[in-house]
């Protein structure tokens, strides 16, 4: 095949051309001069000054919306008059070309982005598990969006490794056990900051998987493998005794774990036929009678139970599983116990609250979420785990078969097998300060010979580079201390125990669908037709009639869409199966700015809604 530059001299000489320097390669194009520093450091200075103010005014000023909602045609239409067209490609310029803007417009576009976005450091924002940033966080984000800095090797981002396992060996203090020695203080465990808690909820069962079952990272999940060592492409090629039939291996979370699991069997290779999902209890908590029956029944079917997720924290009710319980059963099964404490985790940081989580340190893994109740800027998520290698073992693609026991981080090395994970069970931990990528695949990227290559991270995930993440949490802990920490975890848990009994002061208007038990708050407003409701909170509103119930759902749905449309307040309403009708569900994420009045000014809004909703449902 032809070089480049065999393929440019042969264009040159296709055409016509006098001059005797035909063959020679053409020139390169002249780059358009980079803007002056001058002119950068006046548009970030302006862009700072510009996101500063927001910040500032999207926590005190309650008289602002919390959204100025617009459909996608008005919004397109505002950015339109205001000289920023939201297109790329349809500008006017000849027809599709983008020209560049200058530093005026460039403003403009970032004053129609904040104008048009919702405020989620709003003291009236309580519709999602997430809120108010503190200003060390966005320091630290503003920091790593700086640095630009891919998180995979130490020779690449140095600060943000270091950092990084700064804040995952606080995280292993705070859970304890075998994830921190005391006495040497030491983290005993692995980690890594990833984009989500559904990331590392993905990720705790690849690794839970890479324990139960070694070299289905070779075979795959569910086939019997072709017989050879290395596939397409592999070029090694060897050929190796058959296997025997993969174990068919089954996982257990429970009804109101969040959907992130789901998507972790399709994406994992599980299947969801083999995510079985457990009854829940009353409080919403996973039933550990039935899952202690669920995992006899998997057995007694020939199936191999591998992963139990727990939760910390549910999406909607705020309900956190018996993690002390079930690790005792998980180790009668020999199961990987990951505890999904996205939402819940901030009781971690409080030490009058810490007891939601009892038993957490007796999980093979869990995850926390800080941008959800610790006010760390959006992604902020942490996967931790008590054995130091597995991620590497599990993620790595150098190496050879993940089931070779003789190096850190295989099956036997973590205890691995059909019922070598014992939650709880007592088995060596490796101490290592950054265990070491075990890929020698991307021999481009990781080097051994390399200084400071025992510190490297960026085999130990499905991925390769990251963000900065960790430098968030760093930050915010330095800023805050322990206590800030702890009254900023305990601030949403005092709010929704005010937001509850100030529901159960106006028992006529509203109802709640169970006490809380962390900061959700759950209720329906009644309307007019509908009171008084009879017997308790939950049978007064399961009894009702078809029509009735329709009645109680159309009100809940038009009072969102309304302090929604005025910008008043911004709650979500929620459903819990077929037997109730939708409700609110009230959250308070990162609450720090938000007053009891705020609280009150809510109702009172879903109250005045209520009666205008009445004349339209």
């Amino acid at each position: 095949m032809a070089t480049y530059e065999e393929m440019i001299r042969g264009q040159r000489r296709a055409a016509p051309n006098d001059d005797d320097e035909a063959d020679a390669l053409p020139s390169l194009p002249t780059p358009t001069p980079a803007p002056l520093d001058e002119e950068a450091l006046s548009l970030l200075t302006s862009a700072a000054a510009l996101l500063s103010t927001y910040v500032a005014s999207s926590r005190t000023d309650r008289a602002a919306p919390v959204v100025s909602l617009k459909s996608p045609d008005a919004l397109a239409s505002e950015f339109a008059l205001g000289g920023v067209t939201l297109s790329l490609v349809e500008n006017g310029n000849g027809g599709g070309g983008q020209p560049a803007l200058g530093k005026a417009r460039i403003l403009k576009a970032l004053e129609l982005s904040l104008a048009s976005s919702v405020r989620t450091s709003h003291p009236r924002f309580f519709g999602q598990l997430y809120g108010r940033p503190e200003a060390s966080g966005i320091a630290a984000d503003w920091l790593v969006a700086a640095c630009s800095a891919a998180v995979h090797t130490f020779e690449a981002a140095p600060v943000f490794v270091s950092t990084e396992r700064a804040a995952l060996a606080k995280l292993g203090r705070l859970a304890g056990g075998r994830y921190f020695d005391e006495e040497a203080s030491e983290f005993l465990g692995d980690g890594l900051f990833l984009p989500g808690g559904s990331a590392a909820n993905l990720a705790a069962m690849v690794a839970a998987r890479h324990v139960a079952d070694p070299e289905a990272r070779n075979r795959g999940s569910w086939h019997g493998g072709s017989g050879r060592r290395g596939g397409r492409g592999s070029g090694d090629g060897e050929e190796k005794e058959p296997q025997p039939p993969p174990p068919r291996l089954v996982a257990f979370v429970s009804e109101h774990a969040h959907f992130s699991f789901d998507k972790a069997a399709i994406v994992s290779g599980l299947g969801l036929d083999n995510l079985i999902k457990i009854p829940c209890e009353e409080d919403g908590s996973m039933s550990c009678s039935e899952l202690e029956a669920a995992l006899a029944d998997a057995v007694a079917r020939g199936e191999t139970p591998f992963f139990v997720g727990a939760t910390s924290g549910t999406t909607v009710f705020g309900a956190f599983d018996s993690l002390r319980h079930i690790s005792e059963i998980g180790l009668r099964y020999g199961v990987w116990l990951h505890a999904d404490a996205s939402w819940g985790g901030g009781a971690l940081f409080s030490p009058t609250h810490r007891f939601l989580l009892d038993g957490i340190d007796l999980c093979d893994s869990f995850c926390v979420s800080p941008h959800k109740a610790l006010g760390a800027p959006l992604q902020c998520s942490a996967l931790v785990t008590r054995h130091a290698a597995v991620l590497a073992a599990a993620n790595g693609v150098g190496g050879g078969s993940g089931g070779d026991s003789s190096r850190p981080g295989s099956a036997s090395f973590v205890g691995g097998g059909n019922g070598g994970n014992g939650a709880g069970g007592d088995r060596k931990v490796k101490k290592s300060g950054f265990p070491r990528c075990s890929s020698n695949a991307a021999d481009y990227l990781y080097q051994p010979d390399r200084p400071n290559s025992e510190h490297d991270v960026g085999d130990r995930y499905g991925g390769c580079g990251r963000r900065g993440d960790g430098f968030k949490l760093w930050l915010l802990c330095k800023s805050l201390g322990d206590g800030g920490m702890a009254a900023r975890a305990e601030a949403g848990i005092g709010l929704a125990s005010y937001a509850a009994a100030a529901i159960e002061a106006r028992p006529l208007a509203f109802r709640l669908v169970k006490p809380p038990s962390y900061a959700n708050v759950c209720f329906w407003y009644i309307p007019q037709d509908l009171r008084p409701l009879k017997e308790d909170c939950l049978g007064g509103v399961s009894a009702l009639s078809r029509e009735d119930s329709h009645l109680l759902a159309k009100t809940t749905t038009a009072i969102k869409a309304a302090l929604q449309e005025e910008g008043s307040a911004l709650i979500s309403f929620a459903r819990a199966g077929d037997k109730l009708p939708p409700f609110f569900r009230l959250v308070f994420a990162s609450a720090w700015t938000v007053r009891t009045a705020d609280v009150d000014a809510l109702l009172d809004a879903i109250e005045e809604a209520g009666g205008a909703a009445g004349t339209l449902v």
